[in-house]
């Protein structure tokens, strides 16, 4: 059984776990913005292994982090030049 572990980030969905014999797997797929399920299941697929073989999942994400960053940039960059910055993260 695999303890295994996914991020998503803004361009890719990461991958890893370690099988019972030490070897350390990576994958890496595409992130897909539309359905990000999508992403997960296309690099669980890449890595050779099935959901049935899993013992954990551990997921996280950093997503919402880098919209919050980024909306925070755009906004302080909007102030020091007195320019709007359209982003498609709506500045609240």
């Amino acid at each position: 059984m695999l303890r295994v572990a996914t991020d998503i980030g803004g361009t890719f969905t990461d991958l890893v776990f370690v099988t019972p014999d030490g070897e350390v797997v990576t994958g890496k797929s595409h992130t897909t913005p539309a359905q990000f399920e999508q992403g997960v299941m296309d690099v669980i697929s890449a890595s050779g292994t099935t959901p049935s073989e899993f013992a954990s999942f551990v997921h996280g994400t950093t997503i919402v982090i880098n919209a919050i960053t980024h909306s925070a940039v755009m906004r302080v960059i909007e102030l020091l030049s007195d320019v709007e910055v359209r982003t498609a993260v709506p500045s609240q």
